[in-house]
């Protein structure tokens, strides 16, 4: 592989299509290897394979702390060790307000938008540390700026995602 991140390694989560996919395959384009992270292991083949050699895709559901751990055991293993590069871009958005939100939604956007972000980072950090290199990059939004009244569940995800990141 060349490109500037020839040798690297990468993992991208909701890589299997929009932003994560499209940053999936500028990663590679650079040359990075480039773990895949998505629910849907069908969809998540098909779009990994567009990317060829390049391309790992490791099925998660990344809103399971178990499920990133084994993933993080996967990647590793076909990486040679830690990446050097995560981007925490998995996310859902039910835009309504808290009044019309049930706790099943509030808790599965905080899950999938704020929980998933931590459990990658508790899983990689360490050995991006032990590297001496690494950097994760975590998508966020307007939202996690300022807090609209139709984005009840979103708004306070995002908000935490960035104090995540910020920490």
């Amino acid at each position: 592989m060349s490109g500037a991140l020839a040798g690297r390694g990468a993992v991208v989560t909701g890589a299997s299509r929009g932003i994560g996919l499209a940053i999936a395959r500028r990663l590679a384009a650079a040359g990075a290897r480039v773990a895949m992270l998505a629910r849907s292991a069908e969809v998540l083949a098909a779009r990994s394979a567009e990317l060829g050699a390049a391309a790992l895709p490791v099925p998660c559901d990344v809103s399971d702390a178990d499920a990133v751990s084994r993933a993080a055991r996967v990647i590793a293993l076909a990486f040679g060790g830690a990446p050097e590069i995560l981007v925490n871009n998995a996310g859902v958005f039910h835009p309504r307000p808290v009044s019309d939100i049930t706790p099943a939604e509030f808790a599965d956007t905080i899950r999938v938008n704020l929980d998933a972000a931590f459990y990658l980072v508790h899983a990689l950090l360490g050995g991006m540390r032990a590297k001496g290199r690494g950097h994760i990059v975590t998508i966020g939004s307007v939202a996690d700026r300022t807090a609209f009244a139709g984005n009840g569940a979103y708004a306070p995800s995002k908000f935490g995602a960035r104090a995540l990141h910020l920490v």
